[in-house]
């Protein structure tokens, strides 16, 4: 996988391409076989995606560009999980997520909206108690400043099985609606997806054709997220 650097002072989208297919050639030669570049999605690498033509929206949806060295192989750009991670989180509380029809008969959940309010409801319930079911959750996690957007943890602690298995303890107590259930399912799918994909050690790697708890948990994703 090659990552993708911050372009330097004076470079254009123009030359950046170039750099990158310099950077996978170099690794070609050395016996590399380069599937990707990855990199977050500030300006100028999202410009660099449009510029090679690289384009990701909700109807459309192009990942790859002919390899610049291989011609019978592609060469896949892809955004860091960590970055749609805190991109996720922000949406989610801003808006509230719908889920398909399907998922919510597939999963038996009670309502096809997922809201951040049940976590901020979970968090006031805990106020006043010393011992805590989700004891990492503050205010930052849904309400954070501009600084705590981009801090990757509390995006993390946001939607981490913890805080899923908190919202439903508190659903089982009556002390939140059943709605919460479809919360806590959905931030439950989103921790199994991080996990998946930020995985830092060869033995976890997703691996073509061969199935896991990793894979699955990606197509499950993959199924919970198509229609948002």
């Amino acid at each position: 996988m090659l990552k993708s650097m911050p372009a330097l002072k004076g470079d254009s989208c123009s030359s950046t391409p170039r750099f990158c297919s310099s950077c996978t050639a170099l690794k070609r030669s050395l016996s590399l076989k380069v599937q990707c570049v990855t990199s977050d999605m500030g300006p100028v690498n999202t410009n660099l995606w449009k510029h090679v033509g690289i384009l990701s929206t909700q109807h459309s949806v192009v990942p790859s560009i002919p390899h610049p060295v291989q011609s019978d192989r592609c060469l896949y750009y892809v955004a860091d999980p960590q970055r749609l991670l805190k991109n996720l989180w922000n949406c989610a509380l801003v808006h509230q997520i719908t889920i398909t029809e399907e998922t919510v008969s597939r999963y038996q959940l009670p309502v096809n909206l997922v809201n951040h309010v049940n976590v901020q409801q979970l968090i006031d319930l805990q106020q006043s108690n010393d011992l805590r079911v989700a004891h990492k959750l503050h205010s930052s996690h849904v309400r954070p400043s501009h600084y705590e957007q981009m801090r990757v943890h509390l995006a993390a602690q946001f939607f981490s099985r913890s805080t899923a298995a908190a919202l439903e303890t508190a659903v089982r107590l009556n002390l939140l609606p059943v709605e919460a259930l479809t919360t806590a399912c959905f931030l439950a799918f989103v921790n199994d997806w991080f996990d998946a994909v930020n995985a830092r050690h060869k033995d976890q790697a997703l691996l073509h054709n061969t199935q896991s708890t990793a894979t699955d948990s990606l197509k499950m994703m993959l199924e919970v997220i198509k229609d948002l």
